[in-house]
């Protein structure tokens, strides 16, 4: 399995590998037992036929290898318990009650938490050609950015229940206050639809006439949670279709723009993004979407497909935007008229798959609204 995974990880056509051999690979080690699986990802890592950063590197780019490696260690690390809230929504208390450990999280850290991978991959650096690295798994994984250190249950619940965000009542009901001013609400790469649908409720609960539209184009292949209708349509058909007054968006794609089209669309007053932000963020394209300017050894936005599957149901518009537009002075929200709002009070309700003992309010929530209006 070493040799198996070595290959998924330093493949000469990554796109050919993970559209066809890397699948087959990855299901076969999770049938194996976890310890066998945990040697045999350590050992592709970190074996001794030549220097070990090269292939760390590798595998840091390879977003299937880690995310496949990322979910193995927590399986292998933890046991989620019982938790009362599986088919409902918690709320703060409730979610620190079945994850006590949260409560002792940082949200607020002095120090960039990606600190140890630099550190490893420097000690990578140093060791030479054919020397053994003495790591334990979590700290390859930590070296080519798994974020796995500080994790616990939670992480691993999240991971099984494809959550990326928490939607606690605290949340939902706070955002609703937000969003309970406009007629027409459309959430768009809805996915199952759980948070329009708690959306709705909210705002019903709370006396306002607004109506929350979930839409979706389907090519993430999630199917809507039990009772949550989700329209099966793609974002621009649908700002056109409801004229919404406000659009919500979660995780939207790393490397792509979607925002432009919310800012071109005439009744859009406001729209709020949920998620990792700005250029160290996973969501969005760094100057396009938060008007922040990409660091200098960031990789560029790329047209190349992770795999077939990823092809297949990429928005290659957005991503051809995300990648031909050159950065400019002023940021792309604010030309167009609009003023970016860091709601902090929402971000500090926020609880994501991403979140650790180290660095805790990963994922945040930021408006933008027109000027005017």
């Amino acid at each position: 399995m070493r040799l198996a995974l070595r290959a998924c990880i330093q493949s000469p056509s990554p796109f050919v590998t993970d559209s066809l051999f890397s699948p087959l690979i990855y299901s076969a080690a999770k049938r194996s037992a976890p310890q066998a699986t945990s040697d045999a990802i350590k050992a592709a890592l970190l074996d001794t036929t030549g220097p070990a950063l090269p292939r760390l590197l590798a595998a840091e780019g390879n977003v299937r290898f880690r995310s496949f490696a990322r979910a193995h260690f927590l399986a292998a690390s933890f046991r989620v318990p019982h938790v009362a809230f599986q088919s409902t929504t918690p709320s703060i208390a409730a979610l620190h009650t079945a994850f006590p450990e949260l409560a002792q999280w940082n949200r607020s850290p002095s120090a960039n938490d990606d600190a140890r991978r630099v550190a490893l991959q420097a000690e990578a650096s140093a060791a030479s050609s054919g020397s053994a690295l003495s790591w334990s798994l979590q700290d390859a994984l930590e070296a080519i950015g798994c974020a796995v250190a500080g994790t616990s249950a939670f992480n691993l619940w999240c991971e099984l229940n494809g959550r990326y965000d928490v939607w606690t009542t605290d949340y939902v009901h706070a955002l609703a206050r937000r969003l309970g001013q406009y007629r027409t609400v459309l959430e768009v790469g809805a996915g199952d639809g759980r948070l329009a649908f708690l959306l709705q409720r909210a705002l019903k609960d709370a006396g306002a006439s607004t109506s929350v539209v979930a839409v979706d184009d389907g090519s993430w292949r999630v199917r809507p949670a039990h009772g949550v209708h989700v329209v099966a349509m793609d974002y621009a058909r649908a700002l056109n279709v409801y004229a919404p007054d406000a659009v919500v968006q979660a995780w939207m794609p790393m490397g792509t723009d979607f925002s432009r089209a919310f800012r071109a669309a005439p009744s859009v007053r406001e729209y709020v993004l949920i998620g990792e932000t700005d250029a160290s963020g996973c969501c969005g394209h760094p100057w396009l979407t938060w008007g922040c300017r990409p660091k200098p050894d960031a990789p560029s936005p790329s047209l190349q497909a992770l795999d077939v599957f990823d092809w297949l149901s990429r928005d290659r518009g957005a991503a051809a935007l995300a990648a031909a537009e050159p950065v400019g002075d002023v940021a792309p929200y604010a030309r167009d008229g609009f003023a970016r709002e860091d709601l902090d009070a929402l971000s500090a309700l926020q609880w994501s798959r991403y979140d650790r003992a180290l660095k805790a309010g990963n994922s945040r929530t930021v408006a933008f609204k027109r000027h005017h209006v």
